[in-house]
């Protein structure tokens, strides 16, 4: 009634049709809006519908390269328990809802795909529904009446469209809800639906593949899982890991919500490690959000247990760490399963007999850690023998070894026993314990003071049946005994070639006494060299070696062989007896001259017998090296210069001329047979001018071919 009220007025006051003067149009004006104020100041809104939650799901949505797709919607809601018409003012709708998808998403698909219901009403069907793909634009429009207390969801498919530098970019949109009648309030216009995106990732670093077993050098394999974990796209994300090394999968160039890239790395283990028995790292992963620069951080957390078992929820299972936090702990590596702490003692006489009281039995205990991990405070005790050096060790790392030394002096009592017999003891700390690894010895040498090759698997004289705590014993009655007496003779040459007349091979013969028993009076004999120092030996102790030296004169009969042989004797007094010891020498030497590194097992090929102690020292003395002594400087072309064979080969030679005075007549080096050579002038001389042919006549060279041998000489015949 009293919008009928109004309408009359307005037909009344004519305000399109007023002709009156310019005050009585204002006068008009004031009345009319005297009037409205009247009417409007007692409408009440007797209806009232509201525009609530809108929201899209799944939020957020992604990006166009991760097809983000999802459901937006919106509820209506009639609030004032009252029929909403459907249509005003000759037809128009009465309430009207625009949905501004703007720039990032869309309808994904068409009208048809918009669907809600309520109570069973179709809440589609109550509205005239447009899409303006150009302004992506939708329009609800009223049609039918909505019905008091009505509330209904409609929902549409989106999607993205492009992507954006703010997450909640993707996720929004704007409503407002409009209505035309005079009588109906619309709540909610210019509504703002969005999302606030976050962004976090999450690390979880597991040991892959579990070695059966732990020592130095072992490699553990790790698996760094990112994922990422908030609601937008995080790129540029790198992981550092200082206890690792990162051998591949990084960096990640981007990773979406929800996604999880594996990145690799590995660690060597060291025996720091192993001693103290477990390994543990973290990594941390640093990427970039849509709106920044390493802004998102995350410390990794153990995928697997001390053992290696996988975490069925890390994130939820809290380590061994001091906090308290479940998502951060380090991934640790328990190693003390093959720490093994072991060690081993072996004893051996390194003395040698005959023994008499107060002779000295000298000991070697080899302390050896065989475990796994590092050994210190080590201490040998030894009741039978006096440790003498190299105790106690500070520390001794797995598989290396000590050697302690001891001594004991024989007694009266032990001589007449005819043996002595005594163990040792070794005490270490572990890395978990003090005095915790224990070991007696086992006996190294056997009762004749031999090396046991293999001595924890030979079990030794004693009662028990464990070969590795054997007593090392020593047999007193068989080191003096009357044949208990040996020697041998190396024969070396120590002289370098070339051989011509009269060099002069030299020798060097080396006795050892090989028995256990003091020789003396030792004489060598050598038919085929001169003894010129050495010789005789007055006494030579079990073990030691004396050096006696010999040199032979080559002559035209050995160059013309090609070769020279010869062996020397020794003779020696044992306590027993004189000249009771005897040797033939033994090549230390092969026929060039080189060393021999074992003579005593090799045999010569020069007197095969089928002993290789006794072989004879054979030399050849071919050498490329000739003079030709006489020559010609005549202009003939034939024999023009003093020509010396193979001297190239020998450039740091030094050629010297003496005429039959001894005056030096020529003198040069690096002499070569061509641009530097000797063709009967002289050089290099006072008292002869320089270049100034020298007579007819007989004179003397000497060659040093600069390698350490014997300086050649010889004449040679100058024929003009």
């Amino acid at each position: 009634m009293k919008f009928n009220m109004l309408l009359s007025f307005l037909k009344d006051f004519n305000i399109k049709n007023n002709k009156n003067k310019h005050n009585e149009y204002m006068g008009g004006i004031i009345k009319l809006c005297a009037f409205l104020f009247l009417i409007f100041s007692q409408v009440g809104f007797s209806q009232s519908i509201s525009l609530q939650d809108g929201f899209i799901t799944p939020a957020p949505l992604g990006t166009v390269e991760n097809l983000g797709q999802g459901v937006a919607s919106f509820r209506i809601q009639e609030m004032s328990g009252t029929d909403i018409a459907a249509s005003v003012f000759g037809g128009q709708p009465n309430v009207k809802v625009v949905l501004d998808l703007g720039d990032y998403i869309t309808l994904n698909g068409v009208i048809g795909d918009i669907t809600g219901t309520s109570n069973g009403v179709n809440v589609v069907s109550l509205f005239d529904i447009e899409f303006n793909t150009t302004d992506n634009i939708i329009t609800f429009r009223q049609k039918k009446v909505i019905p008091a207390d009505f509330l209904g969801e409609i929902s549409f498919p989106v999607k993205v469209t492009q992507n954006s530098s703010r997450a909640e970019s993707l996720n929004g949109f704007n409503a407002n809800i409009s209505a035309l009648g005079t009588d109906t309030h619309a709540v909610g216009n210019t509504s703002f639906f969005t999302y606030t995106s976050e962004s976090s990732l999450e690390v979880i670093k597991s040991v892959v593949n579990v070695p059966s077993e732990f020592s130095v050098g072992t490699v553990i394999n790790y698996e760094i899982e990112v994922t990422n974990s908030g609601d937008e796209v995080i790129s540029n994300i790198e992981i550092t890991d200082p206890g690792a090394t990162i051998t591949s999968g990084n960096p990640i160039t981007s990773l979406f919500p929800g996604k999880s890239s594996v990145v690799s790395a590995s660690y060597t283990l060291t025996q720091a490690d192993i001693d103290k028995g477990s390994y543990r790292n973290t990594a941390r992963a640093v990427g970039d959000s849509l709106g920044g620069e390493d802004n998102v951080m995350a410390i990794s957390d153990a995928g697997t247990d001390v053992n290696g078992n996988e975490i069925v929820d890390p994130l939820n299972v809290d380590g061994p760490d001091s906090d308290t936090d479940t998502t951060n702990d380090p991934t640790d590596l328990d190693l003390s399963k093959d720490q093994n702490p072991a060690m081993t003692l072996i004893k051996s006489i390194t003395s040698n007999g005959p023994y008499t009281v107060g002779s000295n039995l000298t000991y070697e205990l080899v302390v050896t850690n065989t475990g796994m991990v590092t050994l210190s405070n080590i201490e040998v005790t030894d009741p039978g023998a006096t440790i003498t050096s190299g105790n106690p060790i500070a520390s001794l790392a797995p598989g290396e070894s000590v050697v302690v030394e001891a001594s004991y002096a024989l007694s009266q009592e032990d001589v007449d026993k005819g043996s002595y017999s005594n163990s040792a003891t070794v005490t270490g700390d572990s890395t978990t314990g003090v005095d915790d690894v224990i070991v007696v010895s086992d006996a190294g040498t056997d009762e004749n003071g031999n090396e046991i090759i293999d001595p924890l698997n030979v079990d030794g004289p004693d009662a028990d049946n464990d070969p590795t705590n054997d007593a090392t014993i020593i047999d007193l009655s068989s080191n003096g005994g009357v044949n208990d007496s040996s020697m041998t003779l190396i024969k070396s040459v120590t002289s370098v070639g070339p051989y011509g007349v009269g060099s002069l091979i030299k020798y060097e013969l080396v006795v050892t006494n090989t028995g256990e028993t003091v020789l003396s009076n030792i004489e060598i004999e050598d038919p085929g060299a001169t003894i010129i120092s050495g010789n005789p030996i007055a006494n030579l102790a079990p073990g030691a070696s004396a050096t006696v030296k010999a040199q032979y004169a080559v002559n035209e009969i050995n160059i013309y062989n090609g070769s020279y042989s010869n062996s020397a004797t020794a003779t020696g007094d044992s306590p027993e007896g004189i000249d009771d010891v005897t040797v033939v020498s033994d090549a230390g030497t092969d026929e060039f001259g080189e060393i021999i590194e074992d003579p005593l097992t090799e045999e010569s090929d020069i007197n095969p017998d089928g002993d290789p102690t006794n072989d004879v020292t054979h030399l050849i003395l071919d050498s490329c090296i000739k003079i030709y002594n006489e020559f010609s400087p005549n202009g003939d072309g034939v024999n023009e210069y003093f020509k010396i064979k193979c001297i190239r080969d020998y450039p740091e030679n030094t050629v010297e001329i003496f005429n039959r005075w001894g005056n030096l007549v020529f003198s040069v080096e690096g002499y070569n047979n061509s641009t530097i050579l000797f063709a009967g002038k002289s050089k290099g001389r006072v008292n002869v001018r320089v270049d100034e042919e020298l007579p007819t006549g007989t004179y003397f060279y000497m060659i040093d071919l600069g390698n350490g041998s014997d300086v050649l000489k010889g004449w040679l015949y100058l024929n003009r």
